[in-house]
Order: C-alpha cells, then sequence, then structure tokens
C-alpha cells in the first residue's frame, strides 16, 4: 500500500467514525433531517429487531420521530470500541458497541429506561456514495455492527 491509499484508508476510516458519532448525536439533538441523511437513499436494510425491519430510511425515521421526537424525551445515545475494516474504495464493515439511555418527563416526575433497540452492538455494512460514507443497511445485534460508504 503506498502512501496516497494509506492517507485514503486513514481518511476513510475517521469518516465513517465521524458518521457514526453524527447519527448518534442527531438521535440526541432530535434532527430528523440528519439522521436520514446518515443512511443511504434508495433500498436499504435496517432490522431493529422488535421495532421493525425498514427497507427504506423515511419509513425508519417516521418510527424514530413518533417515538422520540417529543419534549417530554431526552435520550443519549453512546458509541464506542469501533471496529472498522476498509474493504476497498467504496466499502467498510465494522462494529460499534452502543448504548442508550432514554429519560422522560412527565409534569415533576422523571424516568429513565434502558433504550433496547440502542443497546448492544450493530452491524451495517457502509458505502461510498458521492464521496459520503452512509448506511445501507444497520441491524441490532448484540454482535456486529458494519456501515458502507
Amino acid at each position: 500500500m503506498n502512501l496516497e491509499q494509506r492517507i485514503a484508508r486513514l481518511e476513510a476510516l475517521e469518516d465513517i467514525r465521524q458518521l457514526k458519532h453524527r447519527y448518534l448525536n442527531a438521535c440526541d439533538l432530535k434532527q430528523v433531517e440528519v439522521i436520514a441523511d446518515c443512511f443511504a437513499e434508495g433500498e436499504v436494510l435496517i432490522d431493529y429487531g422488535p421495532l421493525g425491519i425498514f427497507h427504506e430510511r423515511d419509513s425508519f425515521v417516521a418510527l424514530y420521530r413518533e417515538l422520540a421526537c417529543h419534549a417530554r424525551v431526552i435520550d443519549l445515545h453512546h458509541g464506542a470500541n469501533p471496529e472498522i475494516e476498509v474493504l476497498g474504495e467504496d466499502q467498510a464493515r465494522g462494529r460499534l458497541a452502543r448504548a442508550g439511555r432514554r429519560g422522560s418527563w412527565v409534569g415533576s416526575i422523571r424516568t429513565v429506561t434502558s433504550v433496547s433497540p440502542a443497546n448492544g452492538r450493530s452491524s451495517p455494512p457502509v458505502l461510498l456514495l458521492t464521496r459520503k460514507w452512509r448506511v445501507p443497511e444497520g441491524r441490532r445485534d448484540p454482535k456486529e455492527l458494519a456501515c458502507q460508504r
């Protein structure tokens, strides 16, 4: 691998890390358009276990909006221990441990619960689309995570 390829690989790794953190932060901030932009357009596969399987990002984002976009809901998403393997100029895969907490305020009563779909590991492939990494597939999997550009 020459120097130019090594630099491109390092840039890809950082871009993928940024994509994952951008997604998690957008979930916390309820930035629905940013969440949607993290996923590939067109056909995708987002398997959120008991919450459903989605084949395009808009239906996934609609569920997010329904469950999370309320003033009383406070989310905290975290990602750690990334393992990312760049497979080529436009593909990568990896793992990321994810954890989440959801707080809810009703009047002066606050409840905190674990957010089941965010806990564990996710495993979407990652594709490079127009020089920007996007997630075309995501699975709530206690073992794996992948993404594509």
